[in-house]
């Protein structure tokens, strides 16, 4: 569920943009904010993109709050994406299964990248999920540069992930299906849903860059001066020279980016899609370029617009109008992200890397464990000073009765039953003592257990439950429930290895200061992949549990 206030960094080849939204009283989307720096996006020094990035922050920085920001959306091109179709499983061994799936659809699988996966689509028998994945060591230095911001985000998503929750919120409802072409200056995206129909995506690895790199060819100049230089004409054409070499290197792009658009709709009427989409949406840097639209809709036949990411959005009161006009391309992605967080039922991805997910997590309950800790240290101090204060009470008691007893023997009586008050608190302190000890051998007992099945890898435990009976000498009975994962025989019903890993399971508990012995031992082997086992452990008699 969205805050009622997240600023969302959305990260371009060419720009950043930190985009303020609400939520409004009728659970609606209010668009509070949008500010946004330009950054050098010449393909030929991609690999100095980080450190545009940061000095873009920096200008940022004196526009808005960077510390507020929790959202990033990483750049299309900077993220790997796969639509995958898996056998739906229910608990943590369906990430198990998507690992799997990616490993083998993935061309480089998935060693040295962070991952995620959003599901789609749900049938009952099969889950339609998106697996988007980023190099691990780009995601690395992204974040240390973020931090040396100051920015500590909560959440990273992709823009292809972002961009799908604004085309199914704010044009799901359109009869005939949605094409949305984001066209980026180093990538296009093209992302077609339909209501009720699995999404169909694909990118591009080329983009606007490409007409500025033909603009500074000619003109001799550095990709940055050509690039205002296109810039300025796609505002205020003219006639002169400049516009003459836009015209020619933008009808080159266009060329190609219609011969894509084109495969792409032939790709998805083969796959079994309802004939053309109903409309095809524009948004992007590059989507600016004069007549693209006009272009688009005589080659494909199909009405072609600029996205409006305003349907269903309130603007902010503070918000003008005319600012938001010219950087429409910019807030679809944050839009989209923001709207499927208000949906409660919505599970995003996350390729936070999870040691900084845990990290941050960490962070922001230590005030409460600390607080937690003070409460449980003070609590035991005001215990333990009222029992002394008790007993000192009740021994200074005893000594007065025990001064006045010779001329008072009738006070006697009373003196006993001081004593007796007294050795009842010093019981109960007593009981309370073994308790905490019998405590302690439970938490050692539950961590034996635990590093006996990190050992074996891929298995856990369901439950552990007390078999009573009703018999006070019969032994200490534990029944324990749980699953074993077998990565490498996922079909199979029960495999060798399977239960040589269960078998060296058991032999491991024998082995246990606490286990006397195992007995009672089931297994289910009717799910493939899957080994359902469960078993008694007799408990030593001599251990505290």
């Amino acid at each position: 569920m969205a805050s009622t206030d997240q600023s969302i960094l959305s990260l371009g080849a060419s720009h950043l943009s930190v985009t303020i939204l609400s939520k409004g009283s009728q659970n609606d989307c209010v668009l509070e904010e949008v500010a946004h720096e330009s950054i050098n996006s010449d393909p030929e020094q991609k690999d100095r993109w980080l450190y545009f990035v940061e000095e873009g922050l920096a200008r940022l920085a004196h526009k808005v709050s960077l510390e507020r920001i929790t959202n990033i959306i990483l750049p299309g091109w900077s993220v790997l994406s796969k639509l995958l179709k898996v056998a739906r499983i229910d608990g943590d061994g369906q990430r198990e299964v998507i690992r799997f799936e990616a490993e083998n659809a993935l061309p480089n699988g998935l060693e040295g990248f962070e991952w995620t996966y959003r599901i789609l689509k749900d049938d009952g028998f099969e889950r339609d999920v998106l697996v988007q994945a980023v190099a691990s060591r780009f995601l690395e230095d992204l974040l240390a540069m973020l931090k040396r911001q100051g920015v500590n985000p909560r959440q990273i998503d992709a823009h292809i992930s972002t961009e799908l929750s604004a085309l199914i919120s704010q044009y799901g409802s359109e009869t005939g299906a949605s094409v949305l072409l984001d066209i980026g200056a180093r990538s296009v995206s093209l992302t077609v849903s339909a209501d009720g129909d699995l999404p169909f995506i694909r990118s591009f690895n080329f983009g606007g860059s490409l007409i500025t790199q033909s603009i500074a060819r000619e003109l001799k100049k550095s990709f940055v001066d050509a690039e205002a230089l296109k810039l300025e004409s796609v505002r205020s054409p003219s006639e002169g020279q400049i516009q003459v070499i836009l015209n020619q290197a933008s009808e080159g792009f266009v060329t190609r980016l219609v011969n894509e658009v084109q495969r792409s709709l032939a790709l998805y009427r083969r796959q079994g899609q309802c004939g053309n989409p109903a409309r095809i949406l524009l948004t992007g840097g590059a989507s600016q370029l004069p007549g693209l639209a006009d272009f688009l809709e005589r080659k494909t036949s199909i009405t072609t617009s600029p996205y409006d990411p305003f349907r269903g959005i309130i603007s902010g009161r503070n918000l003008p109008t005319t600012q938001t006009s010219r950087i429409n391309y910019l807030l679809p992605s944050p839009i989209g992200l923001f709207q499927a967080q208000l949906d409660p039922d919505f599970v995003p991805g996350n390729l936070l890397p999870g040691a900084v997910s845990n990290q941050l997590e960490f962070s922001e309950k230590k005030p409460w464990w600390i607080a937690a800790a003070c409460l449980v240290l003070l609590a035991g101090m005001v215990i333990g000073l009222r029992f002394h204060v008790s007993a000192w009470n009740l021994q200074s008691r005893i000594t007065s009765l025990e001064g006045e007893l010779a001329p008072f023997e009738s006070l006697a009586g009373e003196v006993r039953e001081a004593y007796d008050s007294y050795t009842h608190l010093l019981a109960t302190a007593s009981t309370k003592s073994e308790i905490l000890e019998q405590r302690k051998s439970w938490v050692t007992f539950l961590s034996d257990l635990q590093t006996r099945l990190n050992k074996v890898e891929d298995v856990w435990l369901e439950s552990i439950q007390a078999e009573v009976s009703e018999s006070s000498d019969a032994a200490k009975r534990l029944r324990v429930t749980g699953r074993l994962l077998d990565r490498e025989n996922p079909l199979s019903l029960v495999s060798n290895n399977s239960r040589g890993r269960v078998e060296t399971l058991l032999g491991s508990f024998e082995n246990s200061p606490f286990i006397e012995m195992v007995e009672d031992r089931r297994f289910d082997t009717s799910r493939p992949g899957i080994l359902r086992f469960d078993f008694s452990l007799v408990i030593k008699p001599e251990t505290s549990l």
